[in-house]
């Protein structure tokens, strides 16, 4: 009500950008220098765990840094989030960034894609709000800090094999 802060906390890692996935009430912080995947923490900072394991993606799978993260959420016949959908992660790198793709549910790398142009990403971010040409919403990711790509969830799901099925 006051606009006060409530807490706080420092991650133990590298922060440049932060994903609250309320699903699971859980924060996501990728490790921006150090290759090390993305840490997930509390609300109240302590290490949330899933698996015995409180990151994710840290075995080679990040070539330059972590930067951007967002979601995709997949829905229940009833519209809820059940938790299923994938995190996206951009590997800011300078060539072509890759969009690295986790399960929500078990963080397993489920591969990555790169938007023909794109480099140099920090942010990236999402919207399933379905809009006139674009059924199943936009991904949206910086390109080298000049400008934005835009791409259809559609487009995305279509060349990666992702359903929401299951």
């Amino acid at each position: 009500d006051t606009g006060a802060a409530v807490g706080g906390f420092a991650p133990a890692r590298g922060l440049e950008t932060t994903l609250a996935d309320d699903g699971d009430q859980v924060l996501y912080i990728p490790d921006e220098d150090r290759r090390g995947g993305i840490y997930a923490y509390r609300p109240d900072g302590s290490p949330f765990s899933r698996g015995g394991e409180v990151r994710f993606g840290g075995d080679g799978i990040f070539q330059s840094d972590a930067e951007g993260i967002t979601r995709f959420t997949c829905r229940a016949a009833n519209g809820s989030d059940d938790g299923r959908g994938w995190l996206i992660v951009s590997d800011q790198k300078a060539d072509a960034s890759d969009f690295e793709f986790f399960d929500r549910r078990s963080w397993s790398h489920l591969g990555r894609l790169q938007l023909a142009g794109v480099r140099l990403t920090d942010g990236i971010a999402s919207t399933q709000q379905p809009m006139p040409g674009h059924p199943a919403g936009l991904f949206a990711a910086v390109n080298a800090d000049t400008n934005v790509a835009l791409i259809g969830w559609d487009r995305i799901l279509e060349a990666t094999g992702l359903r929401c099925e299951g």
